[in-house]
C-alpha cells in the first residue's frame, strides 16, 4: 500500500508540476487519491483523470461488489415481442460475425463496453435464446405427437393384412 501511495504521489506531483494552470484544482487527499475540487473528479494511477467520468483507473480494479443501475430486458418476455426467424439470424451473423444489437470488436476496442449497457444486452440475447429453445421444445413434442400417430396408424394398417 506504501508503494501505491508513493507512485499517486509522484504521479500527482508530476501532473501538478506540468500542468500548473490546472494543479490549482486538484487536490492530493491522505489516502492517496487524485480529485478535482471543482468537479468532484477521482483518479486512481493517473494523474491525468478523464474529466468526462467522475472516476478514472489506470489499472485492474478489484471489488467485492459492483452495482451498477441500467434499463433492463424484460422486454423481450412481453406479448407481441418478435423474435427474428433463426434464418434471418444466421442470416446476419454470416454477415456481420456478431449478434444483432452487440457492438463488434471494432467498436469495443475503440470505445469500450458500458457495464450495464451490455449486460442488459446479453441478458436480451439470453431471454430470447430461451425463447428459441422454448420454441424448439414445442416443435418437438408436436414432432413426437405426429410421429406417434404415424406408428399407430402403421400398426392398424399392419393388423389389417
Amino acid at each position: 500500500m506504501k508503494l501505491i501511495k508513493t507512485l499517486t504521489i509522484t504521479l500527482f506531483l508530476t501532473f501538478a508540476l506540468n500542468n500548473e494552470s490546472m494543479a490549482q484544482n486538484w487536490q492530493l487527499d491522505p489516502a492517496g487519491f487524485i480529485y478535482n475540487t471543482n468537479s468532484g473528479v477521482v483518479g486512481i494511477g493517473t494523474a491525468n483523470p478523464d474529466t468526462s467520468y467522475k472516476l478514472s483507473v489506470n489499472g485492474k480494479v478489484r471489488a467485492k461488489e459492483i452495482k451498477v443501475e441500467a434499463a433492463w430486458s424484460d422486454f423481450v418476455f412481453e406479448e407481441g415481442y418478435e423474435l427474428m426467424s433463426l434464418a434471418s439470424l444466421e442470416k446476419f451473423i454470416k454477415r456481420n460475425k456478431r449478434l444483432p444489437d452487440i457492438p463488434s470488436e471494432a467498436e469495443v476496442t475503440k470505445s469500450g463496453v458500458a457495464i450495464g449497457e451490455m449486460h442488459a444486452k446479453l441478458l436480451q440475447k439470453i431471454e430470447e435464446l430461451t425463447l428459441y429453445v422454448l420454441d424448439l421444445h414445442k416443435e418437438g413434442e408436436a414432432l413426437e405427437e405426429l410421429l406417434l400417430r404415424i406408428e399407430e396408424k402403421a400398426a392398424v394398417a399392419e393388423d389389417r393384412k
